[in-house]
């Protein structure tokens, strides 16, 4: 096993890997972004506090979901992800198998925006 903690001005981000399973526990302050990107593996997230807006883009729409505690979400491979945060919010987001990220310059752009 092994764990790694990350702090920025967003929050933070604590990464657990046991064997073949990787899980995030993320601590996001209100109105920041995190994800932008799509991943090789499905993703699943459940809410513990605050809410979360999940955007995903699939080739025939865009979706935006309100997320809240105690629901598990699904986010299926290859799809793009961004989260936004409207409220101090708490998520434990995971994959099942190793999984690699490619960049979404779309959600990438949506998110370098807001901080600047």
């Amino acid at each position: 096993m092994s764990y790694k903690h990350n702090a920025s001005e967003a929050g933070e981000l604590h990464d657990i890997v046991m064997s073949w399973q990787r899980i995030y526990i993320i601590d996001t302050k209100k109105g920041n972004y995190r994800g932008w990107k799509s991943y090789s593996e499905e993703k699943f997230f459940v809410v513990l506090t605050g809410e979360v807006e999940l955007h995903t883009t699939t080739w025939w729409n865009e979706k935006k979901d309100i997320c809240t505690p105690g629901e598990i979400h699904h986010i299926p491979a290859n799809t793009p992800n961004l989260f936004y945060f409207p409220k101090d919010s708490q998520i434990v987001e995971w994959f099942n198998k190793e999984a690699t990220a490619e960049k979404y310059k779309p959600y990438y752009d949506v998110k370098n925006k807001s901080i600047a």
